[in-house]
């Protein structure tokens, strides 16, 4: 990953990041066209994890997400958090590789405002989000306060690993964030 380093998690590891990735890649590409375009559109329009698992955009990636999880199967709580991973990533900047984690960007000062581009209010809301659906609701009205501008990979991880440790860290980068943004 380029905006952290994680620890080695089968479920999450390399070869399911390198094909999420080259899909994301394809998916944010300004120039693409056709069955690119469309799918990225109708990803953005999902409101709920429902939608997003009924799309075919996302079918598609998922089995190529499971093929570089063989010999491994995702469980039910797995697709689900897959589902927001996907989801959220089509709202993600083109071009965001190095852009950070999340929680980062959150606590990042707007240009022209000595606040930080998402409230520390929000970002408590966001942390006591226990479910992976309520989760994906609540990020897909914070990406846009970041200008969608987050590590896909970073990202990712943090879904998928959604919990107490997770959260913690981003309660963490938030505020380290805000800090120095607000001392430079």
């Amino acid at each position: 990953m380029s905006a952290m380093t994680t620890p080695s998690d089968p479920r999450l590891g390399a070869p399911v990041l390198a094909t999420l990735q080259g899909w994301w890649r394809k998916l944010s590409d300004d120039t693409a066209s056709g069955q690119w375009k469309g799918d990225r559109a109708r990803l953005k329009r999902c409101a709920n994890l429902t939608d997003v698992t009924l799309s075919p955009a996302y079918q598609r990636i998922h089995a190529a997400l499971s093929r570089a999880h063989l010999p491994h199967t995702w469980n039910d709580c797995e697709n689900d958090r897959l589902a927001a991973i996907v989801g959220l990533a089509a709202r993600l900047k083109p071009g965001s590789e190095d852009a950070g984690s999340l929680p980062r960007a959150m606590g990042r000062c707007a240009k022209g405002s000595g606040k930080s581009a998402v409230s520390e209010l929000r970002l408590r809301r966001v942390l006591e989000n226990d479910d992976i659906e309520s989760l994906f609701i609540s990020l897909t009205r914070i990406v846009p306060m970041v200008q969608g501008a987050v590590d896909v990979q970073s990202l990712a991880f943090d879904v998928f690993h959604w919990g107490d440790v997770v959260r913690k860290r981003w309660a963490y980068q938030y505020y380290a964030e805000a800090e120095d943004t607000r001392s430079r």
